[in-house]
């Protein structure tokens, strides 16, 4: 156990607190663990390397006392690339994602969006990481997390730890900007990784860290921050070396709007404007969610060319018959009917991302040829506004959504109806003006229904 204060008496009742508090961290911890240890298990015998984030990383910089420290969840670092073997072992160890996600939307729309997603299994929560830094998304971010790991041990598996450096940019990024980091948590373990470091060139390393990735602001913050409430003497150091630092163009996009704060996301960690741009561009089209990209980019200037653009991450959905009423609070429904432009589904409903959102709805045999209609309940998320809905890339509707839930009901000719198959409904912003932009679609779809006219 680790050593109580000597100014806590033997007869002090905090001394029990401490000791309890201690014991139940020291329990937490091992049962987080071995609920994770499987996982481990599972990705080892692929040759999926794993590297580990957060609390579990941090267990060496508390002299590897596993209750000095609590652990809310197992953090865990695989590259892109390893995401869907490591998203099947869990789903074979039973885990499930979390805010009822489906292992289909983590695949298509989390993960080139997100750098993390959580997991749960009983009393066991795992996060899944492909990047360190939420705010460095990159296909190259993280290279060099990976380059200078760590070789460390943990219950007898074998596993990497980020440096020194990489490990104190990782706190203090997650205790800045984080959304859900405990402010006293990050600040004690930024000042025991700085201890135990023992690292001469840790100030030179961070601040490298902190150009590369556009944190140096972050990074200045979160050390002026423990220098006031804790002790300067620590980090005065490396708050010199980092103020010495040049901020990159990179970083001031990160202090913008949200298209140049997304941009930075994928540019910074040496990814560059570049690539990141292409790879902002990509993720916004959904294009990983088109039939064919190159036809997703034409049909956007010549409408109604080009046959079905948009396919599902399910392929299973099974056809609309007029009978059912699809509700997309639901992951599955999503999956299954929601094609490109779509984020997460929530309680209120799919919420739309981008420019324009697209359903395919496979259709049984007698409405194939029909005249339909498609009624659609929806909801602006912030201020009315007027949306277009084409069918098969044919105008059929454009009306005023307010942020009251709107039924939207869509006349649908059979001619239309025929001309591609699945039927592709494609949601977007009426434009304002020949000149002006259409802007984000801001919706979200509660539910759909469609019968015969």
């Amino acid at each position: 156990m680790r050593r109580i204060p000597d100014d806590v008496g033997d007869d002090d009742p905090v001394r029990s607190v401490i000791r309890d508090a201690y014991r139940i961290t020291w329990l937490r911890n091992h049962m987080l663990w071995r609920r994770g240890r499987p996982v481990f298990d599972g990705l080892r015998a692929l040759g999926v390397r794993v590297m580990l984030l957060k609390g579990a990383a941090l267990v060496d910089s508390y002299g590897g006392d596993w209750g000095a420290r609590p652990m809310f969840d197992v953090d865990v670092l695989v590259r892109p690339e390893h995401v869907p073997p490591a998203l099947d072992v869990l789903e074979e160890l039973g885990w499930v994602p979390e805010y009822e996600m489906t292992f289909d939307w983590v695949r298509s729309r989390a993960r080139t969006r997100r750098h993390a997603w959580g997991f749960l299994r009983e009393d066991g929560r795992l996060d899944l990481h492909w990047h360190v830094l939420q705010e460095s998304v990159g296909s190259r971010s993280d290279h060099q997390f990976w380059a200078e790991a760590v070789p460390a041990e943990r219950d007898g598996i074998g596993v990497l730890t980020p440096a020194p450096a990489a490990l104190l940019l990782h706190v203090l990024e997650h205790g800045v900007a984080g959304d859900n980091a405990p402010p006293v948590q990050w600040i004690a373990d930024a000042v025991h990784v700085v201890r135990a470091s023992g690292d001469d060139e840790l100030g030179e390393r961070l601040a490298h860290l902190a150009h590369e990735h556009a944190e140096l602001r972050t990074v200045h913050a979160a050390l002026g921050a423990i220098a006031t409430l804790v002790d300067p003497a620590p980090v005065a150091p490396l708050v010199d070396r980092v103020t010495r630092e040049r901020r990159t163009p990179v970083e001031w996009l990160r202090h913008g709007s949200t298209a140049t704060r997304e941009l930075a996301a994928r540019a910074a960690g040496g990814n560059g404007l570049l690539r990141g741009g292409v790879e902002l561009v990509v993720d916004r089209l959904d294009l990983a969610l088109t039939s064919s990209p190159m036809r997703a980019v034409v049909a956007r200037g010549v409408p109604g060319r080009t046959g079905g653009l948009a396919r599902t991450p399910a392929g299973d959905a099974p056809p609309i018959d007029g009978s059912f009423e699809l509700e997309f609070s639901c992951g599955v429904t999503l999956d299954r009917y929601g094609g490109p432009g779509w984020g997460r589904p929530e309680p209120s409903g799919a919420t739309a991302r981008g420019g324009a959102a697209r359903l395919v709805l496979p259709l049984a045999d007698p409405l194939t040829a029909a005249d339909l209609v498609v009624e659609l309940d929806l909801h602006a998320r912030d201020a009315p506004a007027t949306i277009e809905v084409r069918a098969n890339e044919h105008l059929v509707a454009s009306e005023l959504i307010g942020t009251d839930t709107t039924r939207l009901a869509v006349d649908i000719p059979a001619a239309v109806v025929a001309r591609f198959t699945p039927l592709e409904l494609s949601l977007r912003r009426a434009r304002p003006g020949r000149l002006r932009a259409r802007g984000a679609l801001r919706i979200r779809l509660e539910r759909l229904r469609v019968r015969r006219a």
